[in-house]
Order: C-alpha cells, then sequence, then structure tokens
C-alpha cells in the first residue's frame, strides 16, 4: 500500500513538474520568512524606531524570496526525478509541521524579555515529547504523500490559498506598523520643539516616572559622585519604599491612582475588561487637578490603552477631551542629532528582521529542535538583543538630556506634568560619557562592590540617570521655579539585583536578593519651597502613597471610579506584593496573573518582616 502511495505521489509529482514544487516551496518560505516574521514586529514598543520599517521590510521580502526562490529551482533542476518527488514530500510535510508547532503544540516558556524567556527550563524535552515530535514527522510526511497522490487539485488550490491568506496577513501586519508610526503622537516632531511649559509665578507639580529604578543604590552613587547632592536641595530620598508588583504594567496604575489600583485590588474590582479597570487610574490626576486649574500634560503614560508607550490617541479622546488634559510623546523626540552618531537604521532594521526571521523558525521547529535554536538566548548568533536594550538606552537617556532644552517657562497657569522615562529598564555597561559599549567589561573593583555584571550595569545606568536628573533640577532653580514647583521622582518597581541595602541570612542567595530587589522602588520627594540639604527618611512607604501625597497639595483627589478621596497617609500595616506577567497577552480578561505574592511590613531591609512567597495564582 505504501509503495502504490509513493508511486502515485511519484506520478503526480511528474506530471504537474516544477509549479507544484514552487507552490509548495513558497507556500514555506511565505509562512516563515514574510508573514510570521512581520507579525512578531507587534512586540516591539519602540514605535519611533519603526518608523521606514515597512519599506525596508518589503525590499528585503522580495530579495530573500527571490534568492530561496532562485536556490530551490537549481536545486531542482539538477535533482534527478525521484529526488524532485522526495524534495515536494519533504517541503510539504516541514510545512504541515510548521503550522502545527507555531499554533498548536506550544509550551509555557515564560515571559519573553528582550529576546530572553523567563523560563528557559521549559525547553527540555521529555520522553513523550520526543516520541511526540518523532510522530509529528510519520504523520506530516503520510499526510503529504496522501495528498500529492490523491488530492492533487486540491492541493495546488490550497496552497494557493495558504499563500494569499499569509501574503494578506503580513499586509495587514504591515498596515499596522504604518497606522502606528503614522498617529499624531508618533511623529516627528521638528527641532526645537518644547514640550514641557511650567508657570514662572504659579504653582508646578511635575512627576517624573523612572521605569525600574531603586533606592538601594543611592548610597553608592552619592559616595561616587558626592557633589550630586547640591543638585537636590530641599528633598526627601525614601530609602525604605516598597512596590505592590513587579512589572510596569501592574505597578504603575498605583502611581496614577493610589492603592484601589494594586494588582489585588484590581482583581477584586467588578468589570469587563482589565484595561476597563485599570483607565480610571490615569484620569485621577487629571479630574482634580484640572478642576483646580491645572494644565495637565502626560508624557508616555506607560501601559494607558495596554500600549507599551501609552495610546496618546485614546486618552486625548477619552480622559483629556473637552481639554481637560493632554497626551503627548516625548521619549526619543527631538534627538535625532544625538543618536544618529551611534545608530545606523538600516543595521537597525537587518537586525530585528534576523530576530524575528529565526524567532518564526522558533515557533516552527519541533518541540526537540527548540532548544538548540534558543542557544541561551543567543538565537543562531541572530540575536538582537543587546542592540533592542541600548536603543532603549540611548532613546532614555537622550530624553533625559534635553530635558531643559525642550521645557520653557511660559505656562500661563498652574501646571501638572507627568514625564515618563525607561533609562534604568535597560541597565547597559556604560562609559564615563554614559555612553554604552558592548565590548566593555565590569571593573574588578566594581565586582567587588556589586558582585554581579549585571547589578554593576544596573549601577552605572542609574547614576546616569540620576546626573541627567540633577541637571534637570538646576533647570528648575536656574530658570526661577524650583520653589514654587513640587517634583517627586519614583519608580513602579524595582530590578533584579544585588541589591547593596539587602543583607542578611534571607537576602545571602543572589536569586533570593533578585526576586526581592524587584519590590524596591525608588522614591525621592520635593515639596513647594522645601529646601535645605538632600535628607534620607527610613520611613516606611508604597510608591502607590505618591498619589496621596500629590493630591494633599489640592485637599485630596476624588476617584471617580470608586467615589474615595484620596489623601496622604501614613502607611501601616502589611503590603502585598505582586509577580506578574509583563505584557497584557500574558493577563486574563478581566483580571492580573498572579505568579507570586509576598508580603512585607515596617523595614523592607529586615529579613524577618518578610513572608514566604504564597502559590501562584492563575
Amino acid at each position: 500500500m505504501i509503495k502504490d502511495l509513493l508511486s502515485q505521489a511519484h506520478a503526480q509529482a511528474q506530471a504537474r513538474g516544477y509549479a507544484v514544487y514552487l507552490l509548495v516551496f513558497l507556500a514555506l518560505a511565505v509562512f516563515l520568512f514574510v508573514s510570521t516574521p512581520i507579525v512578531l514586529t507587534g512586540l516591539e514598543d519602540n514605535v519611533d524606531g519603526m518608523a521606514g520599517y515597512v519599506a525596508y521590510f518589503l525590499a528585503a521580502a522580495v530579495v530573500i524570496l527571490l534568492v530561496l526562490m532562485g536556490a530551490a529551482t537549481a536545486l531542482y533542476t539538477l535533482a534527478p526525478p525521484a529526488v524532485r518527488t522526495g524534495l515536494i514530500l519533504l517541503f510539504l510535510a516541514l510545512l504541515c509541521q510548521a503550522a502545527l508547532y507555531t499554533f498548536l503544540f506550544t509550551k509555557d516558556y515564560g515571559v519573553l524579555d528582550n529576546f530572553v524567556f523567563a523560563k528557559p527550563d521549559a525547553l527540555a524535552v521529555s520522553g513523550a515529547e520526543a516520541a511526540l515530535d518523532l510522530g509529528i514527522l510519520a504523520a506530516s510526511l503520510a499526510v503529504a504523500a496522501v495528498a500529492l497522490a490523491r488530492f492533487p487539485g486540491a492541493l495546488s488550490n490550497l496552497l494557493v490559498i495558504f499563500i494569499l491568506s499569509n501574503l494578506a496577513y503580513a499586509g495587514m501586519s504591515l498596515g499596522t506598523i504604518v497606522e502606528r508610526t503614522s498617529k499624531p503622537s508618533d511623529q516627528v516632531t521638528k527641532p526645537g520643539t518644547t514640550f514641557f511649559h511650567y508657570s514662572k509665578n504659579d504653582r508646578n507639580i511635575v512627576l517624573i516616572f523612572v521605569d525600574g529604578s531603586m533606592s538601594g543604590y543611592i548610597p553608592e552613587i552619592l559616595r561616587d559622585r558626592p557633589d550630586l547632592a547640591k543638585s537636590f536641595p530641599g528633598f526627601t530620598w525614601y530609602s525604605n519604599v516598597v512596590a505592590t508588583a513587579n512589572r510596569t504594567i501592574s505597578g504603575i496604575a498605583p502611581l496614577f491612582g493610589g492603592f484601589d489600583y494594586t494588582v489585588s485590588a484590581i482583581n477584586a474590582k467588578p468589570g469587563p475588561s482589565l484595561q476597563d479597570k485599570l483607565s480610571p487610574a490615569y484620569a485621577v490626576y487629571v479630574d482634580n487637578f484640572h478642576e483646580k486649574g491645572y494644565d495637565v500634560l502626560y508624557s508616555d503614560p506607560s501601559w494607558y490603552g495596554f500600549e507599551r508607550k501609552g495610546n496618546c490617541e485614546r486618552f486625548n479622546e477619552t480622559i483629556g477631551k473637552d481639554n481637560k488634559a493632554r497626551c503627548i510623546h516625548t521619549l526619543g523626540k527631538n534627538i535625532a542629532d544625538r543618536r544618529k552618531v551611534f545608530e545606523d537604521p538600516d543595521q537597525f532594521f537587518s537586525g530585528l528582521l534576523k530576530q524575528y526571521a529565526v524567532l518564526s523558525l522558533f515557533k516552527a521547529a519541533p518541540l526537540s529542535l527548540k532548544d538548540a535554536i534558543y542557544g541561551n538566548g543567543q538565537w543562531l548568533g541572530w540575536s538582537y538583543a543587546w542592540k533592542k536594550k541600548e536603543d532603549k538606552y540611548l532613546r532614555s537617556y537622550f530624553s533625559l538630556a534635553v530635558l531643559g532644552d525642550v521645557s520653557a517657562t511660559d505656562a500661563p497657569r498652574k501646571t501638572f506634568t507627568f514625564i515618563g522615562n525607561e533609562m534604568t529598564r535597560a541597565p547597559l555597561l556604560v562609559r564615563d560619557t554614559c555612553i554604552p559599549d558592548r565590548r566593555l567589561e565590569p571593573a574588578e573593583a566594581d565586582l567587588k562592590r556589586f558582585r554581579t555584571p549585571e547589578t554593576t550595569a544596573f549601577y552605572h545606568t542609574h547614576k546616569c540617570e540620576m546626573q541627567e536628573l540633577a541637571k534637570y533640577m538646576d533647570w528648575f532653580r536656574e530658570r526661577g521655579i524650583y520653589d514654587n514647583t513640587m517634583i517627586v521622582l519614583v519608580s513602579d518597581h524595582g530590578w533584579k539585583s544585588h541589591n547593596p541595602m539587602f543583607t542578611g541570612p534571607m537576602f545571602d542567595g543572589l536569586e533570593n536578593q533578585s526576586v526581592y530587589s524587584m519590590f524596591q522602588a525608588f522614591l525621592m520627594v520635593k515639596p513647594f519651597g522645601s529646601s535645605g540639604p538632600l535628607q534620607e527618611s527610613k520611613e516606611f512607604i508604597s510608591n502607590a502613597n505618591v498619589t496621596g501625597m500629590l493630591c494633599q497639595t489640592i485637599g485630596g483627589c476624588v476617584d471617580r471610579a470608586s467615589g474615595k478621596t484620596i489623601t496622604d497617609r501614613k502607611l501601616e500595616g502589611v503590603v502585598t506584593m505582586h509577580e506578574t506577567p509583563w505584557q497584557p497577552t500574558g493577563q486574563k480578561a478581566d483580571s492580573f496573573v498572579t505568579e507570586r505574592t509576598y508580603e512585607v511590613h515596617d523595614d523592607m531591609h529586615n529579613p524577618a518582616n518578610w513572608t514566604l512567597p504564597k502559590a501562584a495564582s492563575k
């Protein structure tokens, strides 16, 4: 029977010749190197960096397909008839396998952050999975032989439909990129554009959000740069500040709406979707400060509308309508002359293309081959993780460096300004100039202080961030608006690192220390009219207290979603901290997925005040 089937398949391959061979090969090539890679670019949160990628991708895709078709044609021409039939069956079986592994036979490898999996151990293959791979291969070859031998006409039609469907899907994905890069808030601004306007004589409130920063590094930074303290007169640095979550998507809402928007509080609320339950947090400052006569501006409000840098169009049409507030994107704007020295767009695009092509191969590969493709995050040598992180760092670093250049003191009334930055979200080893260099190795003295290259990188990145923030504080003083301005510097969560402030038996293990470091936030506050040397407060406080601090300046804020009034209050009792996935796709439709929860009270640097992690609740 098998012999007859193969004989019929060979006869059909001979009869239909190069046409069926080309269709099979083209279907496989389009699926692996066109439709899947362009769909995966949806992972990119750097919209500015994607401008021009559509044209590059289309040109590259045409070249790649022509090269592959040329090689396939040469192979077909040189092969004897039996080998030609074998190639058709092989490519058809690979196409079946690719579709099955891409859409059906998948595993949970954890969050893909900077192209590194959170759960790489899941790449290990069991005996049952290896047997499954062999079974799928055998089944795919059988299906290929039956389809070619018994249903050649239907097979050709199905391949044509498959190719056209993939091209249409790719076209839709390309259209999405064009739509994202053509949004008014994402368009390139003219040199010299001023983004931030402050009042010369009236009150200004400035909330600067620094993604992933930590209080634990402040003593080391001031030890190396004691002069920086002079740039923060009137500030209180909170060294005992706890974050309620370990990810931006789950940890930033409390900075806008307070404790009613922690993971536990959100999960307990009724609501049609997680996004609907989170959105009211972003409206608290808008509603209340606008009512008190403030001009409210949000720059890069992370994860509003479930977009990484914030959906400004949605914000302006809903929360900000009737001129109550404005949302803009400033990360990466007005810095082209600085970035072009370090970045080659063609190199950036080619790196993205290769990274997403190898990701496509990974998704389509049998379970037994995925670990070899992943290669501990090297992706067959096509990993773009370093460059992606460098791009995020430079975008944020230069945006901090030009804050004074894009600010003015011409606002006609009181102002409330939120400014987002992601510099410490991309820790890298940098030179004294704060410019990253992948050839750098951590100094021996730094390794003695911080124990790991990763922690050393975080320290230097954080120090560079503090240097640029210090310059912006100098700008406020030089313009004579420091006293009438309240400034809050805060982060959403910490970072896996060897935190210098965590000591004791519970923190001796680097793995434990890395986990707990994720929940130490960063907080510095300067009230109106405050002066005097920078001082430390060891008060037990959460970054979710920031909302109350700011709202207290206008007598409290009413959260219209709950009807509650938010005021400044002392933190008492236990704070629950949550580990969650970092993307919206990792959550439930109407609630956060919590992988673990922890509890801490009073001094978070005392191991006795921590509870062991509780079981996951997914």
